[in-house]
């Protein structure tokens, strides 16, 4: 990966609302490999992960290839004689590759103009005791994650500081109206806040639910929200865990609870979810 390395020192941190590739809606997600109990879910467009998957299973059908030739050589070579059985593998090799680059270009085709490659478009780099590092391929998404990132970043290098400063120099060149234009709709009911968040996915609902949080300042109303938000984040543990006896029961609630202290949750996500968690715990 060629992006800029951004290291984030909190264990919660903002991540952009948009498709790290292309910068459109996003509609889907991805998940990163976290090395810890759970991966890193974030925002992606469906038809950025349709070239993602694309791109990552070009290998299939040339390793399936490779491993027919493998046998097939042996075959030969037990029957013909060593040399033609690295005749075969010989034969073999340019086919693998003449696939493997057939199906990325395939893959490269399914993109956008505005993509930022075939592939993944970020990467976790892991935890090195003190920062999360991270690695972007869209110049623009680097610059949002560590603008809305900004008190949490460290190590910050000379490439990202001149990154982030065109950023903004590029944004407010932008022309505006010289008239705003309000395009403010209909305040959201708290009902209506809980349906968007039963109807999305991880990253979109936690989205929702910190858009909630922001446009909604009643008391019982909030604990609401949240209540609802924590039951949709336990749901699959929950289910899990019907039918369990006791001690696998405690067991999937103890390594819940660890997962959700390292999960990027909202504070008040995380503190219902871990309450909820903890009832469980008690009464199994």
């Amino acid at each position: 990966m060629r992006g800029v390395t951004v290291e984030v020192s909190a264990r919660k941190f903002s991540i952009p609302f948009e498709c790290p590739c292309c910068g459109a809606e996003p509609d889907s997600e991805i998940t990163l490999s976290a090395g810890r109990t759970r991966g890193l879910v974030f925002p992606y467009c469906a038809r950025c992960v349709a070239h993602v998957i694309a791109w990552e299973s070009a290998g299939v059908p040339s390793a399936a290839t490779m491993l027919l030739g493998i046998i097939a050589a042996i075959v030969v070579g037990l029957a013909a004689g060593p040399l033609f059985g690295a005749l075969v593998v010989a034969v073999t090799i340019p086919i693998v590759l003449a696939i493997a680059r057939a199906m990325r270009k395939r893959a490269g085709a399914r993109c956008a103009q505005a993509c930022a490659g075939p592939g993944r478009a970020l990467a976790y780099l892991g935890w090195d005791g003190n920062a999360s590092r991270f690695q972007f391929e869209s110049p623009t998404y680097t610059a949002r994650f560590a603008e809305q990132n900004d008190k949490r970043l460290v190590n910050v290098t000379t490439a990202l500081r001149k990154l982030v400063d065109h950023y903004r120099i590029a944004r407010l060149q932008v022309p505006t109206p010289v008239v705003a234009v309000s395009a403010v709709g209909t305040p959201l009911s708290p009902d209506a806040w809980i349906e968007r968040l039963a109807a999305s996915g991880t990253v979109a609902r936690r989205h929702a639910f910190l858009r909630a949080m922001e446009a909604i300042h009643d008391p019982a109303a909030r604990a609401r929200i949240v209540a609802a938000g924590a039951n949709l984040e336990a749901a699959k543990v929950l289910e899990r865990a019907e039918g369990l006896p006791g001690a696998e029961g405690r067991l999937l609630f103890e390594q819940a609870l660890v997962d959700v202290r390292l999960d990027n949750l909202p504070d008040d996500l995380e503190e219902a979810v871990v309450r909820l968690f903890e009832e469980r715990l008690r009464s199994t």
